[in-house]
C-alpha cells in the first residue's frame, strides 16, 4: 500500500508540472502568477514547508510544438460515451486494443483504423443509440421528440455540442437532421440511427485540433474549448463535464487562474479517481518500480 501510495504522488507530481507547463504554454495566455502549493497534489495546503512546486510556470516566450490528430484511446473512448450517453458502457472484447510505442498508448502513430474496425464501431453505436433510446435516457433525451421538431432540434443539437466538445457548425446540424428526416422508420429508429451516426463521425471519435488561417506552417493558439478537452482528457480520460463546458463557453478558462482553479476541483473529484491515472491511457506508468 505504501509503495502504491509512494507511486501515486510521484504520478500527481508530474501531472500538475505537465499541466503547468502545456497548458499555460509557457506565458501564451499570459504569465502564471500564482504560487503553486502541496494542495494541488492533494497534500497539506500552505505555501511552506517545500510543498511550492515553482512560483512561475515558465518565464520564457512560447515555443508552439507539432501535435498529431490523435483518436480516442479505449479507456477514453468508453469513458466518453459512458459520460455522453448516460448509460454503462464497456468496449467489445473483439475489438482492438490500444498499442503501446515508446511507453505512450496515445500517439497518433499507434491508432489506425482499419475497415474492419470501422464496421464493428458502426454495429456497436447502433446498439448504445438503441440502448439511449430504449430508456429515454435524460443525458440525451430531454423532451418529447416524436412528434415534435423542435424537440428533435435541441435533442440533436445538444449531443453534437456535447459528443464534438465544442460549439457545433451550421452545416453539421444541417447534415445530422437531414438524416434523421430522411431516414425511413419511426421516430425512435430514426433518432438511433441520428445518434449512431454523430458516434461515428471523426469530430467524436478524434480530438480536434484548431486550423491556422494562414495554412501549414503558422501556429494558433488554444481556444477554451481546445483546453477544456486537453485538461480533461489528461486528467479525466473523459470528455468535459458541465461545468468545464460552461467555463469554456464564457472564455473563462483561457484565464490563467481559472485554469487552476479547474485543475484542483478535477483533481479532487470522484470522476478523477475513476480515471485510475496510475494505468493512464497516455503513458504506461503502471510499470513504473
Amino acid at each position: 500500500m505504501q509503495r502504491k501510495t509512494k507511486r501515486q504522488n510521484i504520478y500527481r507530481s508530474i501531472v500538475c508540472c505537465s499541466l503547468l507547463v502545456s497548458l499555460v504554454a509557457c506565458g501564451r495566455y499570459s504569465q502564471l502568477k500564482e504560487t503553486v502549493s502541496s494542495s494541488v497534489l492533494g497534500g497539506g495546503g500552505g505555501t511552506g514547508g517545500g510543498g511550492v512546486i515553482g512560483e512561475k510556470a515558465c518565464t520564457t516566450p512560447s515555443v508552439p510544438g507539432k501535435t498529431g490528430v490523435g483518436r480516442l484511446t479505449t479507456r477514453q473512448l468508453e469513458n466518453t460515451l459512458r459520460d455522453l450517453l448516460g448509460i454503462s458502457v464497456t468496449m467489445p472484447q473483439t475489438f482492438p486494443r490500444d498499442e503501446l510505442a515508446g511507453g505512450y498508448v496515445s500517439l497518433p502513430e499507434t491508432q489506425l483504423m482499419s475497415a474492419v474496425f470501422v464496421e464493428q464501431q458502426l454495429e456497436w453505436y447502433l446498439t448504445l443509440a438503441g440502448q439511449v433510446v430504449t430508456a429515454n435516457s435524460p443525458a440525451v433525451i430531454s423532451c418529447a421528440y416524436a412528434s415534435s421538431a423542435t424537440c428533435v432540434d435541441k435533442i440533436l443539437s445538444d449531443f453534437i455540442y456535447k459528443a464534438f466538445r465544442r460549439p457545433m457548425k451550421a452545416d453539421e446540424k444541417t447534415h445530422f437532421l437531414k438524416i434523421y428526416n430522411t431516414f425511413s422508420g419511426t421516430a425512435q429508429e430514426k433518432m438511433k440511427v441520428t445518434l449512431a451516426s454523430i458516434l461515428m463521425a471523426p469530430q467524436f471519435l478524434y480530438r480536434e485540433l484548431p486550423i491556422a488561417p494562414g495554412g501549414k506552417g503558422t501556429t494558433v493558439a488554444l481556444n477554451s474549448y481546445d483546453l477544456a478537452s486537453r485538461l480533461s482528457y489528461f486528467l479525466w480520460e473523459s470528455m468535459p463535464d458541465a461545468q468545464l463546458f460552461a467555463k469554456a463557453q464564457s472564455g473563462e478558462l483561457s484565464q490563467p487562474d481559472v485554469l487552476n482553479s479547474e485543475m484542483r476541483r478535477m483533481m479532487q473529484s470522484p470522476r478523477d479517481r475513476k480515471s485510475t491515472r496510475l494505468n493512464s491511457s497516455h503513458t504506461d506508468i503502471s510499470r513504473m518500480p
